[in-house]
């Protein structure tokens, strides 16, 4: 229900900013191909760092846990 319903108001949003002379955020810009280049990579560099981070946490948590594999800290 809640995904529903937050999905309901950014595409009201945006279509409220597309139809709108001033937008507060142009999101005709998006269709830019070099913006849209400079946003992927940006959200592919941060998906990736949030990735090695978690596996850096696996990495050090003890055996005991059941998912740790007990690296040094220097290893991970």
């Amino acid at each position: 229900m809640g995904v529903t319903a937050s999905s309901d108001a950014a595409a009201a949003w945006a279509l409220l900013e597309l139809r709108t002379d001033h937008p507060l955020i142009n999101l005709r810009v998006l269709r830019d191909g070099d913006v849209l280049v400079a946003n992927g990579t940006a959200a592919g560099l941060g998906a990736a760092m949030y990735i090695c981070s978690v596996a850096s946490l696996i990495a050090q948590s003890p055996d005991t846990t059941g998912y740790g594999i007990a690296l040094p800290r220097f290893w991970a």
